[in-house]
């Protein structure tokens, strides 16, 4: 029915942080192959590794250079044997990746012998729910199988749990924003009435009842307000 077409060993964390970089395996099979090379070959050997061509352009990277890795077991030096990106774009999110043979994946970023998921193609006319179903029979209970489709609502729902602590970031410090904003514009126009006490004083003297005094004052604070955020816009 299927048979396994690549096995792929990768740094087992994830990180919010946009450009965070990371490491995986090499998917040989290029249907399941997210990467395509723009230049050069696959690792074919331990010690050689592909890298993403926003990191490549970024740091003036070439096929055939030693570039230092710092790895869960340290620095280490590979050579570069390939550069690839997307098709939609030069990396994944402006992160930087590090694309190594399964061996040295498994070495530097996961754990010697230990493969954290192995990718299958299936025959044509194979539908992914029967072909997930037929798997998750000759596999261990613990082993968890998930559809192309289940990956990427997971993966969707990752970056939405990530989004959504940044959104709360952002909006706590826009409160602080209008919080200071509106305390500087509070004190401000509370030291420019006090200054022109005598003046409101004089207005009275000469018949503007409080009503008028105040509605002058709120139409100023207005026409101020209004041409400070067209100021604002505008710049």
């Amino acid at each position: 029915m299927a048979r396994p077409s690549a096995t792929r060993a990768r740094e087992p964390r994830r990180s919010a942080s946009r450009g965070s970089p990371f490491g995986e395996s090499w998917i040989t099979d290029d249907q399941l192959n997210p990467y395509e090379l723009r230049s050069g070959r696959p690792p074919a050997t331990d010690g050689e590794v592909v890298i993403d061509q926003h990191s490549a352009d970024l740091a003036d990277l070439v096929l055939g250079e030693e570039i230092e890795v710092l790895t869960k077991v340290g620095p280490a030096t590979f050579t570069i044997s390939g550069i690839a990106g997307f098709a939609s774009g030069d990396s994944a999110g402006g992160a930087s990746a590090v694309l190594f043979t399964q061996y040295d994946a498994q070495t530097y970023v996961s754990s010697p012998g230990k493969i954290d998921s192995v990718l299958v193609r299936g025959a044509d006319g194979i539908s992914q729910e029967g072909l997930a179903a037929a798997i998750e029979r000759e596999l261990p209970t613990e082993t968890e199988v998930l559809t192309g489709a289940e990956i990427t609502k997971e993966t969707q729902d990752d970056i939405k749990s990530d989004m959504a602590f940044f959104s709360t970031f952002l909006l706590v410090f826009a409160a602080i924003a209008l919080f200071v904003g509106a305390f500087i514009i509070f004190n401000t126009f509370s030291i420019i009435v006090t200054q022109r006490q005598r003046e409101m004083a004089l207005l009275r003297a000469i018949g503007a009842s409080s009503k008028q005094v105040i509605l002058s004052v709120l139409v100023e604070a207005a026409v101020v307000g209004a041409l400070a955020s067209a100021v604002g816009r505008a710049t």
